[in-house]
């Protein structure tokens, strides 16, 4: 019964870590001198960003909870779980990259 849902946590923890500790190896650097300066991302997500990608992850895991892809209904599960969150991120993708190319004024 448990064992679908185990190896969906089992993925989520492998995904986790592999964010999480390339961060938690940088913070243990230090330069000669002994003192440890931040270290600065190149990429800063800004709070909607961070927000939409927390929701897409709740709405994944609340679609695989609710439709079960490894007993049944994996059509229904591709449909309602995974192509809602593919068609927005592409959306916003575009959008992105649209407003980037656009000449300015």
């Amino acid at each position: 019964m448990f064992s679908g849902l185990q190896e969906l946590f089992v993925i989520a923890l492998i995904i986790g870590c592999l964010f999480l500790l390339p961060r938690i190896m940088q913070r243990g650097r230090q330069d000669a001198a002994g003192s440890s300066t931040p270290v600065r991302l190149r990429w800063n997500p800004s709070r909607p960003l961070r927000f939409a990608v927390v929701l897409s992850v709740i709405w994944l895991l609340a679609s695989i909870a609710f439709f079960q892809p490894w007993k049944a209904d994996t059509i229904r599960f591709v449909y309602v779980g995974i192509l809602p969150i593919a068609a927005l991120w592409g959306v916003l993708w575009v959008a992105h990259g649209h407003g980037k190319r656009r000449p300015k004024k």
